[in-house]
């Protein structure tokens, strides 16, 4: 490695114009890195801050009021009809079985012999004699 690295410095002391070429080569890219990095700085602060006025919610500090503020008009607040809950369970009338809703025996149960339970109702029909079903509830 030693005898390599002579050879190198013996080459650039005979012809100092390369070196001084390659040393100004090196000064320039060294330049226009740092002015890269300058612009890509400034580009990436300026999205930020684009990007946070344009998504976070300005925060004001206000002093303490003592006094309650003046009344405004209200709107009046819209009632939310909601739909009934599904019902949790089917229950097969005629094998006196228990389903989930979204088992797949319960899905494919005829109508005369279905009907829709909710948790309330289970332990009364467990006292009726009805079971479980062993694929989804099991």
């Amino acid at each position: 490695m030693k005898k390599g690295l002579e050879k190198l410095a013996d080459f650039l002391r005979d012809r100092p114009l390369i070196l001084a070429s390659c040393a100004l080569i090196c000064a320039v890219l060294g330049a226009v890195l740092l002015y890269n990095q300058v612009l890509l700085n400034r580009t990436v602060q300026t999205k930020l801050a684009s990007a946070e006025a344009e998504t976070l919610p300005s925060i004001h500090w206000y002093d303490e009021q003592t006094t309650a503020p003046a009344a405004t008009t209200q709107t009046p607040v819209q009632s939310i009809e909601t739909e009934p809950a599904a019902a949790e369970y089917v229950v097969n009338t005629n094998s006196k079985k228990i389903h989930k809703a979204d088992c797949r025996y319960a899905e494919s149960l005829k109508p005369e012999n279905r009907a829709e339970a909710s948790e309330t109702q289970i332990p009364d029909l467990l006292a009726d004699g009805y079971t479980y079903c062993s694929v989804c509830c099991g």
